[in-house]
Order: structure tokens, then sequence, then C-alpha cells
């Protein structure tokens, strides 16, 4: 049997879920988290409750101990995997019966299995009766010793001998002692009573000389036993007349307690009806589905307003960088006109300077105008016309200068008011930047759509969770007004299965109270047939009167025995025949008796020989197998273990000659010392074919880090033929494992 997973409302534990792995599980939890509640939900969820239990002094009853906290219902579930199928078993009950209603189904199928009964549940899947799961698997530190048991001693002894587990030699001692106990047990039995009548036969063969006063002693002592008789019949009958009228009463608080809870029903139910529908589960189901549809709405809303954000912020960065370019100032269009005539004018400069008035008419005007002086001075040509044609030759070639010098300096204006617009210095330079700029307004342009685009998507996405929401709310206020948000939506729906689920326990418990007075009111005919006359109770119970009524009667019977005997022998004085008969009849059933007695007598103490004999073959298996495991706990400090009958441990270090008792150890080995035994126990006992889970509360507390980690190894390797569930408020048990030993489970 493995357990998978469990639900519990047991305690402290409220609605609490534990899943569990096969092998190894360490629950790690601080103190007063739920772990031995854990381990007491277990053992009643297979075994049930004993609602007999009282409390006594410093203790609890199960029952009281583990009520949970909210003063609701004790229930829980179980899911197990046993012999090959996956099963569930349910516990739970009412608070004077806790955990009393049991059912077992299989998971997958829900079929009932109706062999398993809440007080066979426990036995069919562990294995083992209660008495010895809690002296093997179920193991914690305050009882952690353990103690001697019948039903444990069955499962010891059959390892050794046959196999057969249907005796026992403490329960077969003890039959035998009270077959004895039943022929003679001081002064009481078969052999004292037939002793006491073979003296009172004796007296008979004496009183035939007693006188008639005798007689009439023993006619007053009968006249007496009539009048008990007589005032204890009496008795017997206002008891039943007072549990007539305790079932009548009875009958009228179920009926009572009936009609309340139909009242309770149709209220709540009213409550959750609209429309004359009631609403269900599946009605609520749906709700939730439908609230849960708006989430990825909402996750897209959410998804695209992070776009749009995105593309927003990729805008503000892109008109930045344009804006941060020294064109900034003039659109594309302008600064492209503006670096276009730069160039055109930087271009007609440098025409205009490649066309400037060459040196040769100045070299040619020098000349003529030496050629005029020189031929002037010679007399041969007149010097004035060789001046006048220098002159008219230098005004043309300045004119033609000036002309140039003009159109260049015009130009230069304009392209130094072209760059200044920029504070730029050359053509080259704006055009490169016009390049630049003209990229940063596409770019600009582009993230300017793309920033549209993505608002509009937001803009959608958002419309569509906004309407998804809406019409879930709508659906939902039919049933819960108010609701605003899907937070109070889901809260709205909880509420309504809250509201639900104590409708249907409302019905349950209906339809429980009315099968009960139904129940009870058969067992009257009529209630009318027990009047509310105020009755005197007895000084004695009913038991006690019954018991009283039947020892007068037969004390009755004797006497009026007596009597006749005392009567047919004053009758027959002279014959002693009857009388002696009866002495000789006593005494040989006598002797037949005292042979018997004899006879168990040989046979106790045979039973005693055979049994030392058992001893001394599973002892050394017990104390085998504990010695090795302990061995392991202490790292080799320890090699052997001897146990007595009760389980009294003594341990022999290794180099030393005699053992010691273990209550000369510290507390720390002691510890071990048991919780080897409780190990060697579930190995020997439980066996491994679908073994049963080991469970352990706090029972590495005193060990040292390096006996607990040889300890946790241990556990691990049992754990592939056992589920172990190890629970723990220390963290040192999940890190002295690695992840794959073992399941860590933090509650």
């Amino acid at each position: 049997m493995r357990i998978k997973s469990m639900r519990a409302s047991f305690g402290k534990l409220k609605n609490s879920a534990l899943e569990l792995s096969p092998g190894l599980n360490v629950i790690t939890a601080p103190n007063e988290s739920g772990k031995s509640t854990w381990c007491a939900f277990i053992k009643a969820m297979l075994y049930g409750i004993d609602t007999s239990e009282r409390d006594s002094a410093g203790r609890l009853a199960v029952k009281n101990r583990y009520r949970p906290w909210d003063d609701g219902a004790m229930e829980g579930s179980m899911e197990v995997t046993w012999a090959g199928n996956d099963v569930t078993i349910e516990r739970s009950g009412t608070k004077s019966s806790p955990m009393k209603t049991f059912t077992a189904r299989m998971t997958g199928t829900g079929e009932v299995l109706s062999s398993m009964t809440g007080e066979s549940a426990g036995e069919m899947l562990t294995g083992v009766p209660e008495h010895v799961f809690e002296r093997t698997a179920y193991i914690n530190r305050p009882g952690i010793k353990v103690s001697q048991d019948g039903e444990l001693e069955k499962r010891i002894a059959a390892l050794v001998t046959t196999g057969q587990e249907g005796a026992s030699y403490s329960e077969t001692d003890a039959l035998l002692r009270s077959w004895q106990r039943r022929i003679r047990y001081n002064k009481t039995g078969l052999i004292p009573t037939m002793e006491q009548e073979l003296e009172a036969a004796r007296a008979s063969m004496r009183a035939l000389e007693r006188s008639v006063d005798e007689l009439a002693e023993m006619r007053s002592a009968i006249s007496t036993l009539k009048k008990s008789i007589d005032s204890l019949e009496e008795d017997m009958r206002t008891h039943e007349k007072l549990e007539k009228q305790n079932l009548v009463r009875r009958i009228r608080e179920l009926r009572s307690r009936a009609n309340q809870f139909d009242r309770d029903v149709a209220s709540m139910s009213a409550e959750l009806t609209v429309d004359d529908h009631l609403l269900t589960r599946d009605d609520t189901n749906s709700m939730r589905s439908t609230i849960a549809s708006v989430q990825p709405l909402r996750a897209v809303a959410e998804a695209e307003d992070a776009d749009a954000l995105r593309e927003k912020k990729n805008l503000e960065e892109a008109i930045e960088a344009r804006q941060a370019s020294p064109l900034s100032s003039a659109g594309p269009d302008e600064a492209d006109a503006d670096a276009a005539e730069a160039l055109r004018l930087t271009a007609g400069i440098e025409e205009a300077k490649k066309k400037a008035l060459p040196r040769w008419p100045w070299i040619v005007l020098a000349v003529l105008t030496a050629a005029a002086v020189i031929l002037g001075v010679a007399g041969i040509v007149s010097a004035k016309i060789w001046i006048a044609a220098a002159v008219i030759l230098g005004a043309g070639a300045a004119a033609a200068y000036m002309r140039s010098r003009v159109d260049t300096a015009e130009a230069e204006a304009k392209l130094r008011a072209v760059l200044g617009k920029y504070g730029l210095s050359s053509a080259a330079e704006l055009d490169g930047l016009r390049a630049a700029y003209g990229v940063l307004c596409r770019a600009c342009d582009d993230a300017q759509a793309e920033y549209e685009e993505s608002e509009e998507r937001r803009v959608r996405a958002v419309s569509a969770a906004d309407e998804a929401e809406r019409e879930a709310l709508d659906i939902i206020a039919k049933y819960a007004p108010g609701v605003n948000s899907v937070d109070e939506a889901y809260a709205a729906i909880d509420e309504l299965d809250r509201r639900i689920e104590a409708l249907t326990r409302a019905q349950f418990e209906a339809l429980s109270s009315r099968s009960v007075y139904e129940s009870q009111r058969k067992l009257l005919e009529d209630e009318g047939d027990a009047d509310d006359v105020i009755l005197s109770i007895p000084l004695r119970n009913k038991a006690d009167t019954a018991e009283a009524l039947t020892r007068r009667r037969e004390q009755l019977s004797q006497a009026q025995s007596a009597y006749d005997v005392a009567v047919g022998q004053q009758r027959s004085l002279g014959d002693p025949i009857l009388i002696e008969g009866r002495i000789n009849t006593l005494t040989e059933r006598i002797e037949e008796e005292k042979a018997k007695y004899n006879a168990l007598q040989l046979a106790v103490e045979t039973l005693s020989d055979a049994n030392s004999r058992l001893q001394s073959r599973f002892s050394p298996l017990i104390s085998a197998k504990a010695s090795s495991i302990f061995h392991r706990l202490t790292g080799g400090k320890y090699e052997k273990l001897v146990f007595d009958r009760n389980f009294n441990a003594s341990a022999m270090s290794a180099g030393e000659v005699v053992s010691r008792a273990v209550m000369a150890l510290s507390e720390g080995t002691n510890d071990e010392v048991y919780l080897s035994l409780r190990l060697a126990m579930c190995s020997i006992v439980l066996g491994e074919e679908d073994a049963c889970p080991i469970i352990i509360d706090d029972a590495l507390d005193s060990f040292d880090d390096e006996r607990c980690a040889a300890a946790l190894n241990l556990l691990a390797e049992m754990g592939r033929h056992n589920q172990i569930i190890l629970f723990t408020c220390h963290e040192r048990e999940s890190s002295l494992l690695p992840d794959d030993a073992a399941k860590k489970i933090r509650l």
C-alpha cells in the first residue's frame, strides 16, 4: 500500500492537503504546524477513532484532542495505491461519532468497495491490525519503545514457525488459565461449587435430625426472597417505563431536529434560487470559466498597452534625435533646397574665380605703354597714340575685372547667408547634414505611424477586455449584486460555492436526521404509550437490577430446592439412599474436574516450555536484524543488541565483553536502539510485498548529525520497498539528503 494524497479537516488542519510520493518523503515544518496531527490523521483514516475513549488525567481522548479548531466536522479523504489499484477512502461523522461514516471507492471509476468497511479498512490496506501497526510502522519519539502485544506476537511467531497466525502464546496461556479458573479459582469455580454442594448434601444427611424450626426458617427465607423478587421486578418495570420515556423524548428531539434542518434547507435554497433556478456547482463553474476568459483578453490589453508605451518612447526618441540636428528649424524640403542652393552658389563662385581677368592683357598693356614711351622719345611715333591705345586697352580690362569681382562677391554673400542660417561653414557640410536630417525625419515619420497603429491596437484590446468583463460581471451580478471587478467576482463565486456546499451539508444533515428519526420512531408503536408521569429512579441501574433479579431467582430456586429436599429428607427419614447417591455423584464429578484441572496445569507448563523454545528461535532473528540496523546507525560503535520477550534491550559496543542495559546509555543512543527495533520489526512483520507505509514523527530529534545522516540513508534504502513518511521540525534532514533520494516537502 502507498499513500498518494490526503485532505483533512482534523485538529488544526482545515481542508489541508498533502501530496506524497513513493519511497522516502521528508516533510519539514516548525513546531505546532500540524506534523503530529497528520500522523494521527493517517491512523484515524485507516483504523477509525475509538469513540468510547474518555479523557484521563493529563491526556485527552483522540476524539477531543483532534476536534477541528473551527468546531466543524472531523473528516478527511485519502487516495492510496493498494493491490495494484488506486483507491479513495473517506471518513466523516458527527461530533459525537467522529469519522464513523466510511466509504471506499475505486479512484478512477467511483465503484464502491463493499468488502472494505470502516472496521476492516486498516487491516485490509496495511495487512496488520491496529495494535501491530502502532507497534511497528507508527513511530513517534514519545512512543518509540515497542510494547508486548498478542497480535504482534502472532506475526513474529509466524515467521519462525509454519507461517500460521491463528495462535499466540499469550492468548493460549490466558485461555488455558481461564479454563482453570472456571474449574477452580480460590473459592469459586466448578470444584468449589460442587464441593459446596457435596458439603450441602452431607449436611442434608445431618439435617434429617433437624427440627421443624429449621424448615420454618427456610420458609421464611423463601418468603423474603419472593418479596425481594417482587420489588426487583417492579424496579425493572420502572426502568422499562423510563427507557420508553427517554426514547419518546429522543424521538421528539430527532423530529424537531429534522424539521429544523428541513427549514434550513428551504431557507438556504431560497437564497440560492433566482428565476426558479437553484444555483449549482455547474453554474458557479460556468461563472468562473466566464470570468477566467477575461484574463487572456486583459493580458492582451496589457501587452498592447506595453507595446504602445514602447512605440511612444521610440517616437519621442526619434523626435529628440531630429531636434538635435542643426537643420531642425527647417523642414526636409527647405533643408534640401538650401543645400542645393549652397552647392549651386559654391559651384558658381568656383567657376567665377576660374574666369577672372587673365595676366596677358596687363602684360600687353605694359609692353605697349613702354613702346609708346620709347617711340615717343625716339620721335618715331607720336607718344599720345600709344598712350591712348594703352589707356583704352587697360580700361577695358579693368572693366571686365570689376564685373567679375562684383558677381563673385554677391554669390559669396548669398552663400554666407544660407550657411549662416544653420551655423555652418561649407556647402559640403550642409549637404552632409541634409542627408542625415532626411534620415531622421523619415525615422520620425515611421515612428509616428508605428505609434498610431499600436495605440489603435491598444484601444481595441482594452475595449474588448472591458466588454468581456462587463458581460461576465452582468452574468454574475444576477446572483451576486454589487460585484464591480474580477477580484470581487471571484470572491463572490467562492462565496456562492461556500453557500452551495453549506446547502449540500444541510441537505445531508436533513436526510440523515430524518432517516434517524424514522428508524427510531419505528421502535414505538405509539408515542402515547409512554406517559409523562414522573417516576422515581431505582437505586440500581437496569443492568444491576436485572443481575440482582436473576441472582434472587437463582437463590429462590436454590432455596426452594433446598426446602423441597429438606421436606423430602424429612419425609424419608431413615432412608438416606438418595442423599448418599448425590454425595457419590458429586464426589466422582469433583475427582473428574480435578483431573481436568491437573491436565490443564500440565498443558500450561508444557506450553510455557514450548514458548521458551520458541523465544529462543525468534529472539535471535529480531536481535540480529535490529543489531544490523543499530550497528549502521551508530557508525559501527555497537555490534550487538539483545531483546527479552518484553522488548527491553541490552547493547554491546565493539571491544566490550558484556552488554549494558540501554537505560544506561544516552538519550539519543536509547532512541537509536528502539528505532532499530522498530525498523527491524517493520522489516520482519510487515514484509515487502505491497508493504505498509512507515510513519515517523520527529523520531530523529535526539540524533547527532552523523547518526541522523546514517538513519536517513537507511530510510532511503528502505523506501525502495516501503513508502516512508518522515515528519521533522528541523531543516537538517532535508539538507543531509540529495534531492533525488527523497521527496522534500515544506509545510
